[in-house]
């Protein structure tokens, strides 16, 4: 079963838990209604035959229809569309498609398509399609497209094409990306515009994957790995200083790349890299970003040669080592130095040669 799939069926049975819809068209207008504990309410078992302007729900509410406002203090459920606003302590149900907003405590549900915003402690369902924004605490899930932004604590999920942005605080996925994603793990099928800011960046078509040795002045020799599209890529890389301090060095960064002849790629990254001792021992906080400008002569589709002149900003601090000296890292040209008793801050010039192989399928 496909992501698509999955998640329309956990969508779906979300919604017959608790719903049994039938057509809007047959439900009569009523202008309010008050409930305590469905059925109790001011029209017992018959509100789930009415569409009401205004819905109050001490507890729990079921009601057919929506054009207005429903408040719940646990949970309030729509068996058909609903337009307007819903708020729940615990969850909002429609059986249907939405237009406006939900806010609950724990749980938004919404069968059909969800055009507005959603904001769930806990998480963000919609059947089919969403145009507008989800915000929750855990997860947000699209069974077919969306169109707008999700933000969530862990994951966004869209089975077929997501444009827009999605910020997670672990994962995000769909089918096809059109915008920008954030988070740590990112998987799509295909990229057709934007790209993906995340730690490891995973794409199934049209994927970049290179291996890159290279030899600089601020890490003098190291070996990186690039993943993700050619337009917007991560890059690992792990190296050592030899020529001042021995220092091992890590480092982790965004690029791009794009052609600009037939054999010369235009390559401007961005690399964040941290010191480390060789022997582990009185570790101090030395990061160095390096801002690349970068040029790739390609020999083949597999290898070229690189050169990237940057310009860095170094920050040092000795913590409680401070009778210690700062590392001393090479540098190809330094412009500005601040010392003080515990921080260091520089701002240069850098530049490496490399050898790049691409293996991307």
């Amino acid at each position: 079963m496909n992501a698509k799939k999955m998640y329309c069926l956990i969508a779906a049975l979300c919604c017959l838990t608790f719903v049994s819809a039938q057509k809007t068209d047959s439900l009569r207008y009523f202008p309010a209604q008050i409930s305590l504990v469905y059925p109790v309410g001011t029209n017992g078992v018959q509100s789930k035959n009415f569409s009401y302007y205004f819905s109050l729900n001490s507890l729990i509410g079921k009601v057919g229809g929506l054009s207005g406002m429903e408040v719940s203090g646990l949970c309030g459920t729509v068996e058909n569309s609903a337009v307007g606003f819903q708020v729940a302590g615990l969850s909002n149900i429609v059986g249907d498609g939405m237009s406006g907003m939900h806010i609950a405590g724990v749980v938004n549900i919404v069968g059909d398509g969800m055009v507005g915003m959603q904001t769930a402690g806990i998480i963000n369902i919609v059947g089919d399609r969403m145009v507008g924004m989800q915000s929750a605490g855990f997860a947000n899930i699209v069974g077919d497209c969306a169109k707008g932004a999700q933000v969530s604590g862990v994951a966004n999920v869209v089975g077929d094409k997501m444009k827009g942005v999605q910020i997670s605080g672990v994962y995000n996925c769909a089918k096809t990306l059109q915008g920008l994603q954030i988070g740590i793990l990112s998987i799509n099928d295909t990229i057709e515009s934007g790209g993906s800011l995340s730690l490891i960046n995973i794409v199934k078509n049209g994927a970049y994957k290179e291996w890159g040795l290279s030899f600089a002045d601020y890490n003098n020799v190291a070996l990186s790995f690039k993943m993700g599209t050619p337009k917007l890529y991560t890059i690992y890389s792990a190296g050592v200083n030899i020529f001042e301090d021995h220092l091992w060095v890590l480092g982790i960064g965004f690029g791009h790349r794009t052609p600009i002849g037939k054999k010369f790629d235009f390559q401007p990254e961005c690399v964040y890299n941290h010191y480390f001792p060789t022997d582990f021992k009185n570790i101090q906080y030395t990061t160095a970003t390096h801002l690349k400008i970068g040029f790739v002569y390609r020999l083949n589709e597999k290898f070229g040669f690189s050169l990237a002149p940057s310009i860095y900003l170094l920050n040092a601090n000795k913590g409680k080592h401070s009778n210690s000296e700062f590392y001393k890292t090479s540098s190809f040209c330094s412009l500005y130095t601040h010392n003080s008793n515990r921080s260091q801050t520089k701002i240069g010039f850098g530049i490496s040669v490399g050898l790049n192989i691409n293996i991307s399928e």
